[in-house]
């Protein structure tokens, strides 16, 4: 379906989960298309993308990130403790925000949704990859400055979407996803 699905779209291609599980039967597919892919897998789907294992990938989260971004010229958010977001070119973008609320069940897809939202609005998918995850986190710190770390849901971080938005909105001049951007790591 991805394949077929991939040469008629114009926006960023966002994956996740099961199609990330599809994608790892055949990663060399994404070097074949002209779509913009963003990829947004926690550490065990990044082990079955790179025929590897949970650990190590954990062991050289950003080095890894960085080599299958320009490998497979994709948008890579590999999600975990300070999620890293690496571009085609290499470039790594580490997120500040984010706790261990983000660990609940369907934070991931509120990721994906959120990160697909910005790309739909016409973002580029590396704007669009890391404003999302930095809003993202923004919204789990909300919440948790504000109800705590524990009894949290996907839900309710879902519902701080919109401060984290208002708080992030401050430059009217700046470009599109100018004003989310965090710092590259170097």
């Amino acid at each position: 379906l991805i394949k077929k699905l991939a040469p008629t779209i114009s926006v960023p291609f966002v994956v996740d989960a099961g199609g990330l599980s599809a994608l790892s039967l055949e990663p060399a597919f994404l070097k074949e298309v002209d779509t913009p892919f963003i990829l947004t897998p926690h550490p065990g789907e990044m082990a079955r993308l790179v025929g590897s294992d949970t650990a190590s990938v954990q062991k050289d989260r950003w080095g890894l990130a960085s080599r299958q971004a320009m490998e497979w010229q994709a948008v890579l958010v590999l999600k975990g403790a300070h999620t890293v977001v690496a571009l085609p070119d290499g470039e790594l973008y580490i997120n500040p925000t984010g706790n261990p609320v983000l660990s609940t069940a369907g934070t991931g897809d509120l990721l994906t949704g959120l990160i697909s939202a910005l790309a739909a609005q016409g973002l580029e998918a590396e704007k669009a990859a890391i404003c999302g995850t930095y809003l993202h986190g923004l919204a789990a710190d909300m919440l948790a400055a504000r109800l705590g770390r524990r009894g949290c849901k996907a839900g309710d971080i879902l519902d701080f979407f919109p401060a984290a938005l208002n708080e992030t909105a401050e430059s009217p001049l700046a470009e599109p996803g100018e004003h989310y951007a965090v710092k590259p790591f170097s």
